[in-house]
């Protein structure tokens, strides 16, 4: 798959000039750690630990600067408002980058949701996508209980595809999920 390493590296901007997709930085860790270390956040994603500390910020962090260097390009991207983490975005790495299609994930700090952020963040970022990679297809496995992240993917142009059960396993209990995807 060709990515263009220049595009890829670089900040992304969107229509709101307070608003850009870019690098995760060491001095991000606090506030990182502050932002995910939210119930909510827990409850609505598989991977993000509750409670969320600063030696799972650093985890993180490692592992986003270890796949910058070793593939040239970022797959995750932090939202920034004004200069400050609100968020984060990325692609899923368990489907890879030499195929046609990819799982997407994001999140919103509590103080930023229900602003229409996030769906700017989505159509933003997907443009990137669609347009520096050959993913011609992004997916978006949804909690049954998250209704909100489900408009927000309707607002970003994303089509319900289906339903899956028992989707992922969480402390014991497995989830249902709703199937979202955009194609190009």
């Amino acid at each position: 798959m060709t990515i263009s390493l220049k595009v890829a590296l670089n900040t992304i901007h969107t229509s709101d000039a307070q608003i850009v997709l870019t690098e995760l930085r060491e001095s991000d860790l606090a506030r990182l750690a502050s932002l995910l270390d939210d119930p909510v956040l827990y409850k609505n994603t598989l991977t993000i630990p509750s409670p969320y500390g600063m030696s799972d910020a650093t985890k993180y962090f490692e592992h986003v600067e270890n796949f910058e260097s070793l593939n040239g390009y970022r797959k995750d991207w932090t939202i920034r408002k004004n200069g400050d983490l609100i968020g984060g975005i990325g692609l899923m790495y368990n489907h890879g980058f030499d195929s046609h299609k990819s799982e997407f994930g994001y999140w919103l700090g509590s103080d930023y949701r229900g602003q229409g952020i996030m769906t700017l963040c989505i159509r933003t970022f997907i443009d990137f996508v669609f347009s520096s990679t050959e993913i011609i297809r992004i997916e978006a496995h949804v909690f049954e209980h998250n209704i909100a992240s489900c408009r927000t993917l309707e607002k970003s142009g994303f089509q319900k595809e289906g339903f899956i059960h028992k989707l992922a396993k969480k402390k014991g209990a497995y989830l249902d999920a709703h199937l979202y995807a955009l194609i190009k």
